[in-house]
């Protein structure tokens, strides 16, 4: 199993490890701000709902995520480069596309989620779909979320510009020369 791959466990699996009501994923350079009460945070947005979810700072689609992807690739830039040579990218989407019950018209930033418990069946799906197809989960989420028929809410903001946390990109920029 890629190193990159065994990486989503605990993002999609923990509630197979950890029985909690509520799981939060946050990437290794998200930092909490100070004084955020991140159970009432969830709670609120949530509003009866299991998902909850940064919508993609930029783009909004799976395609456009691919298609960006690529040109990155084409262009030379290393990180996706490292990231993403030889994923079937292309493939995934247009499978995905051919799916006449899916309608390509969300994405989502990964980076900072939270799910309750009876989502665990969306998240197993989404972690088979990063085995089978590429580890680019931003592309396939949209998919089987919509496969799952979940109700979902939005954290206020984006990723790059919200209330619950900021980046620390010392500790990213460390992280990704290390990759190296």
């Amino acid at each position: 199993m890629h190193p990159r791959l065994k990486a989503k466990i605990p993002k999609m699996l923990e509630w197979r490890r950890a029985y909690a009501d509520w799981y939060v994923w946050m990437d290794s350079s998200v930092r909490l701000k100070e004084n955020i009460d991140i159970p009432h945070e969830i709670i609120k947005i949530a509003n009866g709902k299991p998902l909850c979810l940064f919508r993609h700072t930029r783009l909004s689609s799976i395609q456009e995520e691919a298609v960006a992807i690529q040109q990155a690739i084409s262009q030379g830039v290393d990180y996706h480069i490292r990231r993403y040579s030889g994923e079937p990218l292309i493939d995934q989407v247009k499978s995905y596309l051919n799916d006449k019950s899916f309608s390509d018209t969300k994405l989502f930033q990964m980076t900072f989620f939270a799910y309750h418990k009876s989502a665990a069946p969306l998240m197993q799906e989404w972690f088979l779909h990063n085995c089978i197809w590429s580890i680019e989960d931003q592309i396939s989420f949209p998919y089987v979320l919509n496969k799952s028929g979940l109700q979902y809410s939005c954290f206020e903001g984006n990723a790059l510009n919200n209330n619950i946390f900021t980046w620390d990109w010392k500790l990213r920029e460390r992280n990704l020369s290390a990759s190296k």
